[in-house]
C-alpha cells in the first residue's frame, strides 16, 4: 500500500505486521530468495519476497521512476486510451544487502519473455531469428571476462 506523509503524525489506522508464517518457499535465483507470508494487523495475508546478498536500493529507486513514468503516461490521450502503464511493486531495502519486495502474481521473468524457455521461444528469436542466441552471448561474455582477467593478471 502507498502511504503519504501525514502532517498530523497520526498513523493509528495504518495496517501493520502482526506476524509471519513459519514456512517459506524457495523460488529460485542466484541469491536464493524466499517467498514468505506476512499477516497484517487486519488479518489479511500478503505474499512477499525476501532477498539477501542483494542491494535493493536501486530497485526501489527504479520503482519510483516507473511511478513517475505512469504519471506522465496518464497525461497523454493516446496512452490513456490504450491503458498503457508500467506495473510497479513495493520494494523495501532493509540493509545494503537485504530487503523485502511485494510478490507479484501472474508475472513472467523478463528472461523468459526475451530468451524463451524449453516450451516456447522468446521474443528475441521471433524478431531476430538469425541473431546471437542467449547461450552464444553468454559464452562470448565469459570469454571476454577471462581474457580481461588474464591481461590484468599479467
Amino acid at each position: 500500500m502507498s502511504l503519504s506523509v501525514r502532517p498530523s503524525g497520526n498513523y493509528d489506522d495504518v495496517i501493520g505486521v502482526r506476524s509471519y508464517q513459519d514456512s517459506c518457499e524457495f523460488v529460485g535465483g542466484v541469491n536464493m530468495p524466499k517467498k514468505i507470508i506476512c499477516v497484517g494487523t487486519n488479518g489479511v495475508q500478503r505474499r512477499q519476497l525476501v532477498k539477501g546478498k542483494d542491494d535493493l536500493r536501486q530497485d526501489a529507486v527504479m520503482q519510483q521512476v516507473f511511478t513517475v513514468m505512469n504519471t506522465l503516461l496518464c497525461t497523454c490521450k493516446e496512452t490513456q486510451r490504450r491503458h498503457l502503464r508500467i506495473r510497479t511493486y513495493k520494494v523495501v531495502p532493509l540493509t545494503q544487502r537485504s530487503g523485502v519486495l511485494e510478490w507479484c502474481d501472474n508475472t513472467v521473468p523478463i528472461t523468459i519473455t526475451l530468451v524463451g524457455s524449453s516450451v516456447k521461444p522468446g521474443m528475441h528469436k521471433k524478431y531476430y531469428p538469425r541473431g546471437l542466441t542467449a547461450e552464444a552471448a553468454r559464452d562470448k561474455m565469459k570469454n571476454v571476462a577471462q581474457e580481461s582477467n588474464e591481461v590484468n593478471d599479467s
